[in-house]
């Protein structure tokens, strides 16, 4: 449990390192995701300190691993990574910045 909240923490830092360095327009929205995947983490490694690897423990963990999956990283990470791609070839943010408010709304369910 700890090398994965080592590793969670150190990728977000880095990944917001990289939204800063290039302007990213959601980068305060993205920023927050991060923060609730954070607690949901410490929730969870207290969970495991509790009552260590139990059933219900197990469960949360893997629902958790899904959801962040399916809706950060397949949604979230990948408009990330077209707009830094899009910055970098064309340098030109307004063409990069189209359709990233989609995100927000595919992520939330809104």
């Amino acid at each position: 449990m700890h090398l994965l909240g080592d590793y969670i923490k150190e990728h977000f830092a880095d990944e917001e390192k990289l939204q800063q360095k290039h302007n990213y327009p959601l980068y305060d929205w993205h920023k927050r995701q991060h923060k609730i995947y954070i607690q949901a983490y410490e929730k969870l490694h207290k969970e495991y300190m509790k009552n260590g690897p139990s059933q219900d423990f197990t469960l949360h963990l893997t629902q958790n691993i899904i959801d962040w999956i399916v809706k950060h990283i397949q949604h979230a990470d990948v408009d990330l990574g077209k707009f830094v791609n899009c910055m970098e070839e064309s340098h030109n943010y307004e063409l990069c910045s189209q359709g990233l408010d989609s995100i927000q709304i595919v992520y939330t369910g809104a």
